[in-house]
């Protein structure tokens, strides 16, 4: 008789887990209405879960998922898991004016990484996420103005990256996988500039109305 073994690692479980809070935040997008009652709204996240399981050609959509997004990063799921508890309960936890930091953060973080990555510059900034002192003290310094700026959600994101990290929940050994990823890129960008419309707005209204 032979037995056989199933090691599930860790990765592989994150990467599962990734692609499920995105299905379950799509599909709590998509109702709009806000005075469905939670239990229904968990009726949803039920559902939402069993879609995801659901196996095309032998593979899973959390698999098709994981293969098209790749490993999300730690904060990425976060905010996913943020979206969906204010989706449930109607509770925000996360105000907008913290959320304006953290994709500022994100941003700036894209601007260092990814154009530099590819050779504009001698030096490759994504070398520093295997353990360069300098890339974490400048993530201890962000973490101590986040903490005197009462920006508790960077920091919350910046620290369980690093606890992350040193666990190695992920594919990646590189602590910039754990901060940022592309998807989250494009919705800081995305987000970013929404507000600024949205100020801009506000902003030539108010001037309108005071030259009356």
């Amino acid at each position: 008789m032979v037995k056989t073994e199933i090691i599930i690692s860790t990765p592989l479980i994150t990467g599962h887990i990734s692609s499920l809070l995105v299905i379950i935040a799509f599909m709590l997008a998509v109702v709009k209405k806000n005075n469905i009652r939670t239990l229904y709204r968990l009726y949803i996240v039920g559902i939402s879960v069993l879609i995801s399981e659901m196996s095309f050609n032998g593979i899973s959509l959390t698999k098709y998922l994981w293969g098209v997004l790749g490993s999300l990063s730690t904060t990425t799921m976060l905010l996913l898991l943020c979206f969906i508890y204010q989706k449930l309960f109607d509770k925000k936890i996360v105000t907008n004016k913290n959320l304006n930091f953290l994709m500022l953060l994100v941003v700036t973080g894209a601007i260092v990484l990814y154009p530099l990555s590819l050779g504009l510059y001698y030096t490759d900034p994504y070398l520093a996420g295997y353990g360069s002192f300098l890339f974490i003290l400048s993530l201890f310094i962000i973490c101590i103005f986040a903490l005197n700026t009462y920006h508790y959600p960077a920091l919350l994101c910046i620290c369980f990256a690093a606890i992350s990290y040193s666990f190695e929940i992920m594919e990646s050994r590189n602590l910039w996988d754990y901060l940022i990823d592309p998807l989250l890129v494009f919705f800081a960008i995305f987000w970013l500039a929404k507000q600024s419309l949205i100020k801009a707005t506000a902003y030539f209204k108010l001037k309108k109305q005071q030259t009356k």
